[in-house]
């Protein structure tokens, strides 16, 4: 849903023609899919963690399967943003470029 609302204010503030719109929907999809994954692998490293420390003796190896799911979400996550950026370089113009960076500068707009 919030992939919606950022195309749209994307496509006012840019004014992205019709072909942009599509290929930066398919880009905001793509963000939005690993951001919910990674809430999802979120969960799994505090259930990990919290079973470590429920157990009568701690779960070294528990806990460690967490940081290690933790640490791979957080590497996808972190490629997905840079794939992002590389194919919104792409799909934008100079101008619009420039507009998007000021937006990003100035916290308009996150990733």
């Amino acid at each position: 849903m919030r992939s919606m609302y950022t195309l749209v204010f994307l496509t006012k503030t840019l004014d992205l023609n019709e072909q942009q719109q599509q290929a930066m929907a398919r880009v905001l999809d793509a963000i939005d899919t690993e951001r919910a994954q990674a809430q999802v692998d979120h969960k799994r490293t505090l259930a990990a963690f919290a079973d470590a420390l429920a157990a009568a003796a701690f779960d070294r190896g528990q806990a460690s399967s967490g940081v290690t799911l933790r640490e791979k979400s957080e590497a996808r996550l972190r490629d997905s943003v840079l794939q992002t950026l590389v194919e919104t370089h792409g799909i934008l113009l100079p101008p619009q470029r420039e507009r998007l960076a000021t937006m990003l500068r100035t916290g308009e707009l996150t990733i």
